[in-house]
């Protein structure tokens, strides 16, 4: 689990129990996985609550969509997805990624990262055949 908080918003997140065992038909069909939990005093696109986020792309893709579903399934947003091999991600994060192993299913949360003055929020989910990264908020 992944807590991490600017002060303003908080985001808790874990990913889904099996997701390294998806195979690539799963995320073709939208496989879910993380559970998040949001607290904002500030408005977001996604209200605070509870969601189930689920990532779909075709095998061998760069690019997908996520879909944030609130407890009840029903889809409250959609986010673009990037999707990068371990080699390409060890490109972006020396050290981190050993090429040549699996690593275990990891997540990390970006809260504040600013890009021309705005706030951004962005989540990686790593050890699922890769890395998937997706924006949750800006402000």
């Amino acid at each position: 689990m992944v807590f991490a908080s600017d002060g303003r918003t908080t985001i808790v997140h874990a990913p889904i129990t099996g997701l390294d065992k998806y195979k690539e038909a799963d995320f073709a069909a939208g496989a879910s996985i993380l559970l998040t939990i949001v607290k904002s005093t500030i408005r977001l696109a996604t209200p605070n609550g509870s969601y189930v986020v689920k990532a779909q792309y075709l095998p061998k893709a760069t690019s997908g969509k996520i879909t944030i579903t609130d407890r009840n399934g029903t889809a409250v947003a959609h986010r673009d997805l990037i999707v990068r091999t371990s080699a390409q991600s060890a490109t972006l994060f020396p050290g981190v990624f050993n090429t040549h192993e699996e690593i275990p299913v990891i997540t990390s949360i970006h809260i504040m990262s600013f890009i021309n003055g705005h706030a951004h929020g962005y989540v990686d989910c790593s050890g699922v055949r890769g890395t998937l990264y997706f924006e949750w908020y800006s402000l």
